[in-house]
């Protein structure tokens, strides 16, 4: 097995032409998705009436809290995630890889958001196999819980007909990855791999519970994204609250096209562009391109808080660290020594 490796990693090193060839496709694709939902996105705001769409605060900042909120449960499904392998962090150990990790997303490639919570993690003594079987589980589940959130929009979309065919299919395919995320069938299977490489083994809690907790705390954070999609579309535009399940399944469904959308950073564009289709026709007064400039805009600013937020707990916790250090190096001299005398 390991020669295998090997063998496959020296080929790879040898073809030196498709990494090129690779990042070259992928910047192109990139430039072109951005040029095009450009030219849309200038051409409808020159369209769009501002004396009569004057944003709302209040509901700006609802969107603005929705949004950290989402973000932030992000932390709640690590550390369930990392019970799963008997592995415990405090708050301030998972905030970096939680808060900061993701804004790698934004680097062309998809990985580095990836490996960055792997790296952060590893710091922390979490062994490799767990850290990356954590990262990698949680990526998918996010997808996994993303297209079953994205159901009622394909349904409402399809012809009355084929709306139990459709529904079924979405929901199918999700439903099996998230079962077979399960500890259950997954750590097994990973043991299994694992021997083939060496005496390393991965050892599963009794997680079911924890599983399923991460489970909903990813519905919760797809739900809030909706939420806050709804709240700033609400603050340019008079809008019905009953359009929130739409702009949950529209955010859901932009958001997993724009992750699985290798060339594009952080969904750059894929993301807006599928907002534009999907909730255009249901603008009255074609505001809706102010609103997905907007939440691009209140997602940045709610990653870079928390982000901040991390860096400030990780700071503290260094600090109480060294003072904690100090104050033992103290106590640990005998009593009654004094300096010596010069």
């Amino acid at each position: 097995m390991k020669e295998r490796c090997r063998g496959l990693s020296s080929r790879w090193a040898e073809s030196g032409w498709i990494r090129p060839v690779y990042n070259a496709l992928k910047y192109v694709l990139f430039c072109v998705v951005i040029v095009c939902v450009g030219r849309i996105l200038f051409r409808r705001l020159a369209d769009v009436p501002w004396q009569e769409n004057r944003p709302s605060f209040l509901f700006l900042s609802l969107g603005l809290i929705c949004a950290v909120v989402s973000r932030g449960l992000s932390i709640a499904a690590y550390r369930n995630m990392l019970q799963l392998f008997r592995c415990s962090l405090s708050w301030k150990k998972l905030a970096p890889a939680a808060w900061i990790a993701p804004l790698g997303k934004y680097v062309p490639g998809k990985v580095a958001s990836a490996l960055g919570a792997v790296w952060m993690l590893r710091r922390n003594s979490v062994r490799m196999t767990v850290a990356t079987s954590v990262v990698t589980m949680n990526q998918i589940l996010t997808l996994a819980v993303g297209v079953i959130a994205a159901v009622p929009l394909a349904i409402l979309n399809s012809p009355p007909e084929s709306m139990a065919g459709r529904g079924f299919i979405w929901l199918l395919l999700p439903l099996l990855a998230i079962i077979g995320l399960h500890p259950s069938v997954l750590v097994p299977i990973l043991n299994l791999g694992l021997k083939q490489i060496g005496p390393s083994r991965i050892e599963a809690g009794a997680g079911g519970r924890s599983y399923w907790a991460a489970v909903g705390i990813h519905a919760c954070q797809h739900a809030l994204a909706g939420v806050a999609l709804w709240a700033v579309w609400r603050s340019v535009e008079s809008i019905p609250f009953s359009t929130a399940l739409l702009c949950v399944s529209a955010s859901a469904l932009a958001g997993v096209i724009g992750y699985m959308a290798f060339f594009a950073p952080g969904g750059l564009g894929v993301r807006e562009g599928l907002l534009l289709f999907l909730l255009g026709p249901e603008s009255r007064s074609g505001a809706i391109v102010i609103v997905v400039v907007a939440v691009r805009i209140v997602w940045t600013v709610a990653e870079l808080l928390l982000a901040f937020a991390a860096a400030m707990m990780r700071r503290l916790g260094r600090e109480s660290g060294s003072n904690h250090t100090n104050d033992g190096a103290d106590r640990s001299e005998p009593p009654g020594s004094s300096p010596a005398s010069p």
